[in-house]
């Protein structure tokens, strides 16, 4: 299309999303006047019920595939202002699907996947822009992934910490644009070695998650500092010696060096892996 049909499909594209958010705010449950039906199914929810959810989930879908479409489409031969306009309308469209994300949308795969795996293409293609959000849909961005990181599904876990690791890049690479605090890098530093050190933990996750915690360790090496003394003290006294050299290690063995290359990132990962051995059992144990 020529750069005028483009800027037309872009636009028509955010103005359908801002129309479904408007009616989504203004009929947030249409079922609530309705519950006194009680026609219930085998799963404990009213027929209209499952009805309106289901069509919430398909409403979404729609406009996640919308969103990656307008994404993935190449607009760069046609002008600089199209590209412009469609990577504005793609973070924004991101962040009106954010403000309407529930848990129970949440619970589908589907929409979690697409809404991720769009999420982390746009931070490594517009990183300034994705971190300059605010504050409240950065927190909002956490939420997801900490439910991500809990979910009993793979595939949604890799998805969750493609998006931290893909958001760290970008933090590291743009410092100044970078609207997160050490704090709350420190939390995501905190729930990702829980999972490594003493949750219950899949041998395919653990790659991923070395791949993750890495960044997120050069992003505020002093929030580690502190989630480490904090995992030291939390084993038993006659333990706490092992951990210490453990945590040592994991920085310090094999000739790692704090820079993101793919040689640090094998080092990295082989010291994540002697630090389960050495650790795992002491906090665990108590």
């Amino acid at each position: 299309c020529n750069a005028e049909q483009a800027i037309v499909l872009i636009n028509t594209s955010i103005e359908m999303i801002r129309n479904y958010k408007n009616h989504h705010q203004r009929h947030p449950q249409a079922s609530a006047s309705s519950q006194q039906r009680q026609n219930t199914t085998t799963e404990g929810k009213t027929q209209e019920e499952g009805d309106i959810e289901e069509e919430d989930v398909k409403g979404l879908s729609g406009i996640l595939s919308l969103l990656s479409h307008l994404k993935t489409s190449n607009l760069d031969d046609v002008t600089p202002e199209a590209k412009t306009r469609a990577s504005k309308a793609v973070i924004e469209g991101i962040i009106i699907v954010m403000q309407m994300l529930s848990q129970k949308m949440l619970m589908y795969p589907g929409v979690y996947l697409a809404f991720f795996d769009l999420l982390s293409e746009c931070i490594v293609a517009w990183p300034r822009q994705v971190l300059t959000m605010q504050n409240e849909l950065l927190s909002r961005f956490k939420e997801c992934i900490e439910f991500a990181l809990k979910h009993a599904d793979e595939r949604v876990n890799r998805s969750g910490l493609r998006a931290i690791r893909a958001l760290t890049i970008a933090m590291l690479k743009f410092p100044k644009h970078a609207n997160t605090s050490p704090q709350q890098i420190g939390v995501m530093q905190a729930r990702i070695l829980k999972i490594l050190l003493v949750e219950k933990l899949s041998s395919g996750l653990v790659e991923p998650i070395a791949d993750t915690l890495f960044p997120l360790i050069l992003a505020s090496p002093q929030s580690y500092s502190q989630v480490v003394n904090g995992f030291i003290q939390n084993a038993s006294p006659q333990h706490r010696e092992r951990a210490r050299n453990g945590f040592s290690m994991l920085l310090g063995a094999n000739g790692l060096k704090r820079e993101l290359t793919t040689a640090n990132r094998e080092i990295f990962r082989r010291n994540i892996k002697d630090l389960m051995k050495m650790v795992r059992p002491v906090l665990t144990r108590r």
